[in-house]
């Protein structure tokens, strides 16, 4: 039980006083009771007059993973105190009450006393003979929204949380760039040839914070979707203004490399998929035999266009020429590219196999785009006799290049900077507030964000240990640009990381989850509870299927993800239709890695780009609702015989096409969102048993939302259809009046 009684509430005849300590802004007090009390050195005036109406309810709602307390209110007379009503000293006079702490302490019998709640006072009422005292729970994070540091020209420093991380791509070292997983980074002002972006850190955000490393800052191309690093590189962030930032060029110079493209029209070469492999070729094979002079096969490549003005462009190929067969005087195979700036590639063969890999400077056309790419495979006989016959292979194809924006244009130039809103980085996280390290896991941050902003103790809160072992792969990625409600934040976070934050009773701060095998504290018995009342969840709060979106992207605010979960069984027991009961889910910090299993060479036919059903290798390699992905395109299976595969095509909005025999087969987990998924389809996803009564036993009385229980030797002595052993509950609401606690609790 989380409160805890001196031990009288073990004996019979019981005596419970209830003591009320109000603060004010000078630090005194007055101390009213239901009953005149001495405690603590302190006279309590028992002068409560509505002592059976009190009651401290405490509720969770395990839906929204949200807790709340209500209001409490207590009337008293206006009698004399110091020689004044004291209705004059609570307002009016030279101490302050309203919004100060109140707290609400038990004692039962001569025990000492407990505390059993903890408010602010917020209304005083009078009628001229008796005052009413409203009190709402004490929330640290009423009227504070973040982040709530700005720069004087009214930006706010970003509040960022995750596990990040930044591309190393210059222009003198180009990479790929499609790793990077990067938060906004507002731009405040440009200054000489620098961007100043801000950052997460500094004096604003708490003493203690080291500065951030590898910050250097991004450049969003939209028509690749990546991310990639400004050059120079600055990873030296600098104390600025109310926070942290980092500069980044005003040329937004960039060099990176890709290998985005589609076969041109009129290609000529198989397997074209094949072109940006490291492993697998495409491929031409030529003959010619005289009077025949020449065979020639063209691989047309469409290049996608980057953003940018390219100040230097190169193709990067390997390649492979093999001359099979060659008769009489000089006939010969050629691979050749064609070329804006000359032939690269013109050596002919005339036997033999070769290889080699070739850099080729090619160049944007007029308008700035990338022109398509013909390499050419090519036989030649020049007289009789002769004859040639071989092929051209190529692999590992890719464009790299440094793009900027264009000086020769100061308008653009000008504009493009002035409406430059923000840049990206991939630095470290914002830290621990409680101990070393980054917070890149959702529960992480939602105690970090209270210490930090709250000012909550840097103690270990009550069932952190927990919550933090069950949610080790409940990463975060969650970046905040706007001020906004602290509480939505919180909620949003607590929702997204399947716990619920409270102050118990005592103030102190505490952590809860479902657990997957959850076990009782108390067990408690028909002797201990009256007024038992027990019944179905309702069918309203019946969660079995969702729809979640998640990975939002920091550029546009939109998801990039999607997961489907589905309790088929739950569905089918409760004659629910295919188009009911379905949530949509829009996950904004949790966050999911793409984790896969690889099978090589598992598809065991060509598939075309409509086929539902196909053949692998070996069927018990895959399970009924996996996300698999050929290719680029993911399909989800919906049945599964033998080594064949009935599959939703195209899934998570990918496109149909189609796929040749012995492709690999990979099998996505999107841990943690399936996780999310199974947390809550633990508590909603059937239909369970509610149980409501009177606590009668003074024993239980420290009982508390949040707490588990179990029940045993109960009158009915079973619920409905079901023996009570082996159900554990959750506690999800209390109401405590003097002498008597009233409780629900849900099976979980």
């Amino acid at each position: 039980m989380s409160i805890t009684f001196g031990g009288s509430e073990k004996l019979g005849n019981i005596s419970e006083n209830w003591l009320f300590d109000f603060v004010n802004d000078n630090s005194t007090h007055l101390y009213f009771a239901l009953s005149d009390i001495t405690s603590g050195g302190n006279f309590y005036h028992g002068v409560i007059l509505n002592k059976s109406s009190i009651s401290i309810r405490d509720s969770i709602d395990l839906a929204s993973s949200t807790a709340k307390t209500g209001n409490i209110s207590i009337t008293i007379p206006d009698f004399q105190y110091q020689g004044s009503p004291i209705s004059e000293e609570l307002f009016g006079g030279s101490n302050h009450y309203i919004n100060q702490a109140v707290s609400v302490h038990s004692i039962i019998n001569t025990d000492s006393p407990v505390q059993i709640g903890s408010f602010r006072l917020i209304n005083i009422s009078s009628d001229g003979d008796k005052i009413s005292l409203s009190m709402t729970a004490h929330r640290p994070w009423d009227f504070i929204s973040i982040p709530n540091t700005s720069t004087k020209e009214g930006t706010f420093f970003p509040v960022a949380y995750g596990n990040y991380a930044n591309e190393t791509s210059t222009a003198a070292s180009p990479q790929y760039c499609d790793s990077a997983h990067c938060f906004p980074t507002p731009t405040n002002e440009i200054r000489g040839d620098d961007i100043y972006c801000l950052l997460p850190y500094g004096s604003g955000f708490g003493a203690g914070d080291s500065d951030p490393s590898n910050e250097q800052i991004h450049y969003y191309d939209s028509n690749l979707d990546i991310f990639i690093p400004l050059d120079p590189v600055d990873n030296s962030s600098v104390n600025y203004q109310n926070g942290e930032a980092v500069t980044a060029p005003t040329t937004l110079k960039r060099g990176f490399k890709w290998n985005e493209a589609t076969e041109g029209s009129g290609n000529e070469w198989s397997s074209f998929h094949n072109l940006t492999d490291a492993s697998n070729y495409t491929h031409a094979s030529v003959s010619s035999t005289y009077p025949t002079t020449e065979d020639t096969k063209s691989l047309f490549i469409d290049v996608k266009q980057p953003a940018g003005y390219f100040s230097a462009l190169t193709v990067y190929v390997e390649w492979q020429v093999i001359v099979s067969s060659v008769s009489g005087g000089s006939p010969w195979l050629r691979l050749r590219m064609e070329s804006p700036t000359g032939e690269t590639l013109s050596t002919q063969y005339t036997g033999g196999t070769w290889t080699g890999n070739t850099t080729i400077n090619i160049q944007a056309d007029s308008n700035g785009e990338i022109p398509k790419i013909e390499f050419e495979a090519k036989t030649a006989t020049g007289g009789s006799g002769e004859a040639c016959a071989g092929s051209c292979w190529i692999r590992a194809f890719y464009v790299s290049g440094t793009a900027q924006l264009n000086t020769s244009e100061p308008d653009n130039l000008n504009k493009t900077l002035t409406d430059l809103k923000q840049l990206y980085s991939g630095c470290d996280s914002m830290p621990k507030s409680w101990t070393s390290g980054e917070t890149t896991k959702i529960h992480e941050a939602h105690r970090d964000i209270l210490i930090r902003y709250t000012g909550m103790t840097t103690s270990t809160p009550d069932g952190w240990s927990t919550v933090d072992t069950a949610k080790t792969r409940w990463g975060i990625r969650w970046w905040q640009l706007e001020p906004q409600d602290l509480e939505k934040t919180l909620n949003k976070l607590a929702y997204e990381g399947g716990f619920v934050f409270r102050y118990k009773s005592n103030g102190d701060p505490q952590y809860i989850t479902v657990p997957g095998s959850p076990s009782a504290s108390e067990t408690l018995t028909k002797n201990d509870v009256s007024n038992i009342q027990i019944k179905h969840t309702p069918f309203s709060e019946l969660l079995t299927k969702s729809e979640i979106e998640f990975n939002r992207h920091p550029v546009d605010n939109k998801y990039r993800d999607f997961y489907s979960w589905s309790n088929d069984t739950a569905r089918t027991n409760w004659n629910i239709q295919s188009k009911e009961n379905i949530s949509n889910v829009q996950l904004d910090a949790l966050t999911s890695g793409e984790v896969h299993t690889t099978h090589s060479s598992e598809l065991d036919e060509e598939l075309d780009s409509s086929e539902t059903q196909i053949t692998v290798d070996d069927g018990t390699n895959f399970s009924d609702d996996d996300i698999i992905r050929i290719d680029n395109e993911e399909m989800l299976i919906t049945n599964i015989v033998s080594d064949y595969l009935t599959v939703t095509r195209g899934y998570r909005k990918t496109d149909a096409v189609t796929h040749e025999d012995g492709s690999d087969i990979l099998v996505l987990n999107f841990t943690p969102i399936s996780d999310f998924a199974s947390y809550y389809d633990n508590i909603f996803g059937d239909i369970k048993t509610q149980v409501s009564g009177t606590i009668v036993n003074p024993k239980y009385y420290g009982i508390e939302a949040g707490d588990q229980i179990a029940f045993s030797d109960m009158y009915p002595e079973k619920i409905f259809n079901s023996s009570w052993s082996g159900k554990v509950y959750m506690v999800t609401s209390i109401s405590r009046t003097p002498g008597t606690l009233k409780f629900e609790a849900r099976e979980i």
